[in-house]
């Protein structure tokens, strides 16, 4: 995701009304800072990654979901690398009321992913790649200049990937 995309997947998610805060955490051992918007937890923290934490009478709690942005890990300008949003959680071991808290939270971010996002990404021979979407300004920026001027990598520098419409499938 570009920047751009970035205030989309903010704009879609309404962290008050779900009763959540975003983290920041910057480099090295910070204390965590905390945010109404996704977009100023990125630049609190270096625009590396922000976390999405339930907030109750106390505090955060909880599980946490996670951005991570692909554009710290972009080696060249004519690169693009994989970002995430993802969580851990054991349901298991928290009580019935947060845990349907973080399933709503959960249910929300992804939900919101998936609004700005695209399943475009495909491999080299055109087959769909699992898992991948592209922010709506990422495919943009990518098929001014497609495969090989311009790289969609994945977070490893091996794995290289295009778009659908680039390849006509």
């Amino acid at each position: 995701m570009l920047p751009a995309d970035e205030v989309a997947l903010d704009n879609a998610i309404d962290s008050r009304a779900l009763g959540a805060v975003w983290e920041s955490r910057g480099p090295g051992r910070w204390t965590p800072t905390y945010h109404a918007s996704l977009v100023e937890a990125l630049a609190a923290g270096g625009g590396t990654q922000a976390f999405l934490r339930l907030v109750g009478p106390d505090g955060t709690f909880g599980a946490i979901v996670q951005y991570l942005s692909g554009q710290y890990r972009r080696a060249r300008p004519n690169e693009l690398r994989a970002g995430r949003v993802a969580y851990t959680y054991s349901p298991a071991a928290v009580d019935p009321v947060e845990r349907i808290a973080f399933q709503s939270l959960a249910d929300a971010v992804f939900g919101a992913a998936r609004s700005v996002t695209k399943p475009h990404v495909v491999s080299h021979d055109g087959k769909p790649v699992r898992g991948y979407r592209i922010g709506a300004h990422a495919s943009l920026w990518y098929l001014e200049h497609p495969w090989p001027d311009r790289i969609l990598r994945d977070m490893s520098t091996l794995a290289t990937y295009r778009l659908k419409a680039e390849t006509g499938c």
